[in-house]
């Protein structure tokens, strides 16, 4: 007989407390990342259209380089002033360093043994 009231009792209280939890008032779900609405897709509609195959134009690159300079600090300023004047003389690293293939070939490929 104890334990059927004991069970008696867990039944009323669980239901009991399972009322009051339906009963609490209920907290709207916080939204994280809202559905788009019609102004967000016509503020992407505004923005210009970067699709397509771009191919840029290497000799204007060039040209801005040479007229059109950013502005250095003075250190990277004097690097650069060295740096067109060497390509000027013709005497750039670029143009002074060895081919590709005998920078990197393994010591076997250059006869090194």
């Amino acid at each position: 007989m104890g334990s059927r009231l004991l069970a008696t009792m867990f039944v009323v209280l669980a239901s009991a407390g399972m009322a009051d939890a339906q009963n609490a008032p209920k907290k709207p779900p916080t939204i994280i990342n809202p559905p788009p609405t019609a102004q967000d897709y016509a503020d992407l509609a505004k923005l210009p259209d970067w699709s397509g195959v771009w191919n840029p134009k290497i000799t204007d690159q060039d040209d801005q380089a040479r007229t059109n300079p950013p502005p250095w600090n003075e250190k990277v300023a004097k690097e650069v002033e060295k740096m067109w004047a060497e390509e000027k003389a013709g005497s750039s690293p670029a143009r002074r360093s060895r081919s590709y293939s005998a920078r990197y070939a393994t010591p076997s490929a250059r006869g090194a043994r």
